[in-house]
């Protein structure tokens, strides 16, 4: 009978340089992550790239596998999609979504370095979409909950928003804590609770948001009876401080925006727009 032959173990930080390698590689990065426990706790990470949060009980799961793995939030997650509403009772708020959230981040220290924040910052994650489901019916309000989740993503390129907010001012608020380096934003449908909006500070601030380094921009509509977004257009026009990079704009859905707006945002960027879609066509005056 043939000895059997021990072949130990690489290393762990032989392995994560192995991993490296194919880390764009679902496939690869699945069957390496069965191999063994070394292995696995290399791999796993990168399948974590996507974050899915719709419900609290998602709180609770992704704080077990940060413990698990410490490097996941500050190296690998590349995108958020937070979804209250999908899974959620229609009777929590959305105070009460982010208040467990934020209980996640303040049981979690991190010691990444001695300069390192009590929240984890997550700086690699670039996409990140708010949808509200159509269950939860509160307002946003900015407050320093909302502000302290989106503080802990200063690399946010590309924002996907459909929500309601209290007024205009909230979501002028909301835009400028995104930070300054917005280069994709999408809007899937924008409601506000009060008719009347306080005063806007477009610019005014040294918060205000700054939409220079926007490349493209979408109105997206998901149902007939939804307000259109000239207000939206109204509070975006002035927003483009220093200068206007928009290559790409799309409009779906008839009556997304007048005649009005539509003509006001290809003026600002007939300079730089590569790509215009209207799908279907259908502008109403």
């Amino acid at each position: 009978m043939a000895a059997s032959i021990e072949r130990p173990d690489l290393p762990l930080e032989l392995v994560e340089l192995i991993i490296e390698y194919v880390a764009d590689d679902k496939k690869t990065l699945k069957a390496a992550s069965l191999v063994c426990a070394t292995w696995r706790t290399a791999a796993f990470p990168y399948l974590l790239r996507d974050v899915l949060i719709a419900e609290e009980a998602d709180y609770g799961r992704l704080k077990k596998l940060y413990e698990r793995f410490p490097r996941l939030a500050t190296y690998h997650i590349r995108s958020i999609t937070l979804r209250p509403g999908s899974r959620l009772s229609t009777e929590m708020s959305v105070a009460d979504v982010f208040r467990s959230f934020t209980r996640f981040f303040e049981d979690k220290r991190w010691e990444l370095s001695s300069e390192a924040s009590e929240f984890p910052i997550m700086p690699k994650v670039q996409s990140l979409k708010w949808i509200l489901g159509r269950d939860v019916r509160h307002s946003i309000i900015v407050g320093p909950t909302i502000h302290r989740y989106l503080s802990l993503l200063p690399s946010l390129q590309r924002l996907t928003l459909r929500a309601q907010f209290e007024d205009l001012h909230e979501l002028e608020l909301f835009l400028s804590l995104c930070g300054g380096h917005l280069k994709s934003l999408t809007f899937q449908g924008i409601w506000f609770r009060e008719k009347y909006s306080r005063p806007l500070r477009l610019g005014g601030a040294s918060h205000a948001c700054d939409l220079s380094y926007l490349e493209k921009l979408a109105f997206e509509r998901t149902r007939s009876s939804d307000p259109s977004y000239d207000k939206v257009v109204d509070l975006l026009l002035p927003l483009f401080k220093t200068k206007v990079s928009i290559q790409s704009l799309r409009v779906r859905y008839d009556f997304t925006i007048s005649s009005t707006s539509l003509e006001r945002l290809l003026h600002i960027s007939m300079e730089t727009l590569e790509s215009l879609v209207i799908e279907p066509i259908g502008i109403h005056g």
